[in-house]
């Protein structure tokens, strides 16, 4: 690897037997005329700091006709070539070798003086395509392990795991109706997959199409119905139709299903703030927070910024509301026992978010943010009991405190808003 390219073969040896390696691989490749070639080797560990050959070879030029992807190419042709006789080498280091093997041009593997007994508890050792795509997939170069598993896919057509790493794949570089078409093109083979069926379903939503995305989310359910990802999935597929008590429903489902995963109580916690459930919202959002470690960012931040979005709708309504029911009250379009019920319920949504508040830990970024909101919460519940003392007693300068409280409200809103993490806007 990149790494053993500045060693020496002693200090190679040295790295291999402090972390208890048996074998060392080296392979180095050279652009020329003719195409990339290579030299590889392998040597084996016999015991203590004993090392024997075990293959040296010359491979050939490879040329391909795309210079694009020559590199890539010549990657396939040459690991392809050695990858067999790495397999063929002894499971375990041979310990009646005494001496070293001299190396040889003829890249002929060396040969112990007894057969070694193979080890059947030995994993077989990995293909080409298998040591590329890990590769490639560590190293988040998405664009060649998109070659890789394609070719793979061809080589193996029935692995549904294959197919289902290219599906993400072209999903992570941004292709969805790519990843789509190949996850159709998946199941037409792999039909009784459920992962394939749930991955088609998340990227029917993310092509707004949620009706077929909860179709083929359900075929995985019906397929593995203890799955939590799978319910999670059906949940935000609902929950893209609107159906808010279905949605809920999947993700208690989910969250029944793998106690220990946050991500269930981060959407719950949504969506009993959307319905105004705030002390439940509160209540998830910190059971959440504790089976992801106490974590404040990542998962969490995005669930506290999509609550606070709906926090600051809820709080920009109410400052609506009493506006309106300050005219009609005044126009005798409504009673003022009317006027008086509404804004002591506005007032108990104002409350309830204050509470929330304290309730809940901000992300860091959001330590600002939160304060300010806080304020706004505090501000708007009392305009809501000023201007319903107002109804109550017709008192003039009740009913200019209560609108001094919403505007004061309205501004810390407007500033939380101007403070707010663009990223979360």
């Amino acid at each position: 690897n990149e790494v053993t390219a500045y060693l020496t073969d002693a200090s190679m040896q040295k790295v291999a037997e402090a972390v208890g390696a048996v074998y060392i691989v080296r392979v180095q490749a050279t652009r020329t005329k003719q195409g990339i070639s290579a030299d590889a080797d392998m040597t084996v560990r016999l015991g203590g700091n004993r090392w024997s050959t075990v293959f040296t070879t010359t491979l050939a030029p490879f040329k391909s006709r795309s210079r694009r992807s020559e590199l890539l190419d010549a990657i396939h042709a040459h690991v392809g070539a050695i990858v067999p006789r790495i397999a063929a080498a002894p499971a375990a280091p041979p310990a009646s070798v005494d001496k070293p093997e001299a190396k040889s041009d003829t890249a002929t593997p060396a040969q112990p003086d007894k057969p070694a007994t193979p080890d059947r508890s030995a994993q077989a050792a990995p293909t080409t395509a298998e040591m590329l795509i890990d590769r490639f997939r560590r190293a988040g170069d998405t664009a060649n392990l998109i070659v890789t598993l394609r070719r793979a896919v061809n080589d193996r057509p029935r692995d549904p795991r294959l197919r289902r790493d290219l599906i993400i794949a072209l999903r992570l570089r941004g292709w969805t109706e790519a990843a789509r078409d190949e996850a159709l093109r998946a199941l037409a083979i792999c039909g009784e997959n459920a992962d394939l069926h749930r991955l088609l379903g998340e990227l029917y939503l993310e092509l707004g199409q949620p009706s077929e995305a909860v179709q083929e989310i359900e075929k995985a359910i019906q397929l593995e119905p203890n799955s939590a990802q799978h319910r999670l999935s059906l949940g935000d597929a609902l929950f893209a139709q609107g159906k808010l008590a279905e949605s809920e429903a999947a993700y208690v489902a989910a969250r029944d299903a793998e106690p220990s995963s946050p991500l269930p109580h981060f959407r719950i916690a949504r969506l009993r703030a959307q319905a105004l459930r705030f002390p439940d919202a509160a209540a998830e959002l910190k059971a959440a927070r504790e089976t992801s470690g106490g974590s404040t960012e990542g998962p969490y931040a995005d669930a506290y910024a999509a609550i606070l979005t709906t926090l600051d709708a809820a709080l920009e309504d109410i400052a609506g509301r009493l506006t309106a029911l300050r005219r009609d009250a005044l126009t005798e379009k409504i009673t003022r026992e009317e006027a008086h019920k509404s804004a002591m319920e506005a007032r108990e949504i104002a409350a309830g978010i204050g509470k929330y508040l304290g309730d809940v830990e901000p992300p860091v970024a959001y330590q600002t943010v939160h304060a300010l909101y806080e304020q706004a919460a505090a501000l708007t519940a009392q305009s809501c009991s000023m201007f319903a003392t107002y109804l109550e007693t017709r008192d003039d300068a009740a009913d200019r405190e209560a609108n001094l409280l919403r505007q004061e409200a309205s501004r810390q809103l407007a500033e939380a808003r101007k403070t707010r993490p663009k990223t979360a806007r």
